[in-house]
């Protein structure tokens, strides 16, 4: 996140996992603009907890942050490269990838 934004997101986030009623927590090198919501969820509640991974992605992205980390991008995450690059980078960032995998044998 642009350290500008930080504390907003970091609040907004605040407020909808308490109306979530999940339990969970926010830690982060918040030095960087990075932060991570940490949720405890058992089976059922499984689409309240994406709910609120998604509306963190989406705010994220709407605040000119980013949907990566310094982990990169994950299964969820992947999904929203393509709204916050365009479709031309995330295929460019995929021929890339691929021309760079080790090949086996």
């Amino acid at each position: 996140m642009p350290l500008s934004r930080l504390a907003d997101i970091i609040e907004v986030t605040k407020a909808d996992l308490k109306e979530s009623g999940l339990l969970g927590s926010m830690v982060g090198h918040v030095g960087d603009g990075n932060f991570h919501c940490i949720l405890l969820f058992n089976k059922s509640e499984q689409g309240v907890a994406d709910g609120v991974v998604h509306r963190m992605i989406e705010r994220a992205v709407e605040m000119e942050g980013t949907v990566t980390g310094e982990h990169g991008v994950g299964l969820v995450k992947r999904d929203y490269l393509e709204g916050e690059l365009g479709k031309e980078t995330v295929d460019a960032m995929r021929r890339v990838s691929f021309r760079h995998r080790p090949l086996i044998g």
